[in-house]
């Protein structure tokens, strides 16, 4: 009969948010084989200024997010950290996540206000 020590570990704030960041793909794995799972699973894609031709937001359903042309993090593509990211959402929770037009227009028809901050 094995015994097992269980020792605790004290985790700092940087310990916890690498937990929660993804891998991302394996270093073996061809960039768009990974960015097609990403796409059937429906999960936001972010890609760097080079790989952003490599992906086609509407052959997949996906969106641009245009409140916010530039974001930091990682590419799915090429795994390089980058400040000057495009963000693409899916279409269907697009709408669930953000605000669209649409959806301002139909609350000032209704009489409803819309506060920024």
């Amino acid at each position: 009969m094995s015994l097992e020590i269980l020792a605790k570990r004290h985790w700092t704030t940087s310990d916890k948010l690498k937990a929660t960041e993804d891998r991302g793909r394996h270093w073996k794995r061809p960039a768009g084989g990974y960015m097609d799972d990403l796409s059937a699973l429906r999960k936001s894609i972010v890609l760097c200024s080079q790989c952003t031709y490599k992906f086609n937001p509407r052959q997949h359903r996906y969106r641009k997010e245009t409140d916010f042309p530039q974001v930091t993090g990682r590419c799915d593509g090429c795994k390089a950290h980058d400040a000057r990211c495009t963000l693409y959402v899916a279409e269907e929770l697009y709408s669930q996540v953000r605000m669209t037009r649409d959806d301002v227009r139909a609350m000032a028809r209704r009489g409803m206000t819309f506060l920024n901050g």
